[in-house]
């Protein structure tokens, strides 16, 4: 027998024990996600429980269809699923959402592709985290003559959208998608129009508004859980 091994420690018992456990686990599960991750579940939650919608499979079709008609991208409708998703796995609960979920979200996508330019998407958090590591990734270019990374020749919006599409991003980012994430964040979290506007070099609070109305639109109220 291995004397120098250490003893393994002994497990406590008892109901104070269990209590402890199962406060570890819902801190242990709530670190199975990324902070950015987790501060884009809570937006995204927030303007879910503002809408009034219920939180089953119809209601949260109905509200991804009020997404849709805002104009806002697939991936936030997307977001928002994931968010319920991952609430109700917190909670020990069944997912509410179901077929109406998935096929509103599938004709999301579908339909969010044919629309026109309009304000530039903006590129969130998880998204830049995304095209961050796969941006050096090789990959052979469109000719198929030699190997080549997102981070190539071409334009700035081009070589940005390459990225976005190699890590996976589903919505079309542009060069102006930074600032408009930048904007869409910060207001998100709760930032001043003038903390927007310090951190973005903006002179007016205009283009702030314009480019935070989604976020500004979530806001309806502080997610309850996460």
């Amino acid at each position: 027998m291995d004397t120098n091994q250490p003893a393994l420690a002994t497990v406590p018992a008892g109901s104070a024990a269990l209590a402890r456990g199962a406060s570890t686990a819902r801190d242990l599960a709530d670190a199975s996600i990324s902070v950015n991750t987790r501060l884009a579940y809570r937006s995204a939650l927030a303007g879910f429980d503002g809408s009034g919608a219920p939180e089953t499979d119809d209601g949260i079709a109905s509200y991804l269809g009020q997404l849709f008609d805002a104009g806002r991208a697939a991936s936030s409708a997307a977001m928002v699923v994931a968010a319920i998703r991952f609430r109700a796995r917190l909670a020990g609960r069944p997912s509410p959402t179901g077929p109406a979920v998935d096929r509103a979200l599938a004709g999301f996508r579908r339909q969010a592709q044919g629309r026109g330019r309009g304000q530039a998407p903006p590129m969130l958090a998880d998204d830049l985290a995304a095209i961050a590591a796969t941006a050096r990734q090789p990959r052979r270019s469109r000719n198929g003559r030699g190997v080549e990374s997102a981070a190539g020749a071409g334009s700035n919006s081009r070589r940005l959208q390459a990225a976005a599409v190699a890590a996976g991003v589903e919505h079309r980012l542009t060069g102006h998608s930074g600032r408009v994430g930048l904007a869409s964040e910060l207001t998100a979290r709760g930032a001043s129009t003038a903390d927007v506007m310090l951190a973005g070099g903006w002179k007016t609070s205009r283009m702030v508004a314009h480019y935070a109305a989604g976020a500004t639109a979530e806001r309806g109220a502080v997610a309850r859980y996460l």
